[in-house]
């Protein structure tokens, strides 16, 4: 399944967008719709927007157009929908449908109250028993409206709390299946969609900078203390680690002791320059059991380090800085490797 990870300040403003082209255009806002035209202002799918544009320069915007799109491009990458997904995309599916039913009921009610008030306003010849009847008429659709209008403010009450409440549960899972459980980094799901994200924007060359680096020795911890100590290790990394870089890189667990780190806007000189800050702080920490006091030392990292070349897919770059990382290990463990030019 697609997994967007825009921020609430970047979603606000493709909605924005949304809003006006479902103005312009006169789109019923069905979930399908909706999903179309965020991914056509999200702008990463060349072919969803051509088939938009065409669209809607041959014969405008439909819900069949809409349909179509979905069917061809988007289907297969929401196949795999949680069910938690798929219900709150029916709910909102049902709510939809029932507030496109009530806005048809309540065309009808002003369509009669029309023909009723024209009958009072225009006829000269009324008698008493046409007035109580036209009166009669009146005030029941008068009491329908209320009525219905009432009904409907119930059912969105209880929509909003349910779609709250779905959100939120819906979040907590996305969130559940983007983060590693032991040290609550990204894990390499998410760091994958990240980076792939990353690299569509990035146009200029040495801007975008990737460091992949593991435990040296890491089955020596779990031998010698268990996969306890094994597990504290990890943790104590991440710690370790995060506390050396700025909040915008991205450090996730991609392996079981291999982590990655994505640098936006830096030079390979720099994302080097931070490699080995983070390598010698790792080698200068010490993680002290809880349950003796002993305190292990001896933990050391070793590194790859690259910067992404427009034109690489995602498998390149990252086995060309691998590659790296292996050579570190090669060369002694404990140490940084800059990446060959592709």
């Amino acid at each position: 399944m697609k997994v967007y990870t825009q921020s609430k300040a970047e979603a606000d403003a493709l909605f924005e967008q949304i809003e006006q082209a479902f103005a312009q255009h006169q789109v019923i806002p069905t979930p399908i719709n909706f999903l179309v035209w965020y991914e056509y202002f999200l702008g990463q799918d060349a072919q969803l927007k051509a088939m938009l544009d065409e669209g809607i320069q041959h014969n405008g915007y439909s819900n069949l157009l809409g349909v179509k799109i979905y069917e061809s491009l988007l289907k297969d990458k929401q196949a795999d929908t949680s069910e938690l997904e798929q219900a709150f995309r029916k709910f909102l599916e049902r709510m939809i449908s029932r507030l496109m039913d009530w806005t048809k009921g309540m065309e009808k009610h002003t369509q009669a109250l029309d023909t009723y008030i024209h009958d009072l306003t225009t006829r000269g010849d009324i008698d008493a028993q046409t007035l109580a009847s036209l009166t009669h008429n009146v005030l029941a659709t008068t009491r329908s409206i209320v009525s219905s209008q009432s009904d409907m403010q119930q059912e969105l009450i209880i929509a909003t709390t349910k779609i709250k409440a779905l959100q939120k549960e819906l979040a907590e899972a996305r969130s559940e299946s983007m983060t590693d459980t032991l040290t609550q980094l990204p894990n390499r799901r998410a760091f994958n969609l990240r980076v792939e994200q990353s690299m569509q924007s990035t146009k200029q060359q040495d801007q975008l900078c990737l460091i992949l680096f593991d435990i040296d020795f890491f089955k020596n911890f779990n031998d010698t203390y268990g996969h306890l100590i094994g597990d504290a290790v990890l943790r104590f990394i991440a710690g370790v680690v995060q506390k050396v870089i700025e909040p915008s890189q991205l450090l996730a667990r991609i392996g079981g002791e291999e982590f990655a780190l994505l640098i936006q806007h830096a030079s390979l000189a720099q994302a080097e320059q931070l490699a080995e800050r983070i390598r010698i702080k790792v080698a200068n920490s010490q993680l002290k059991r809880k349950d003796t006091g002993e305190m292990i030392d001896n933990i050391h990292i070793s590194i790859g380090v690259s910067s992404y070349k427009p034109g690489e897919t995602w498998d390149e770059w990252y086995h060309r800085t691998d590659k790296a990382l292996y050579h570190s290990k090669a060369k002694g463990r404990n140490r940084t490797t800059l990446a060959e030019n592709p």
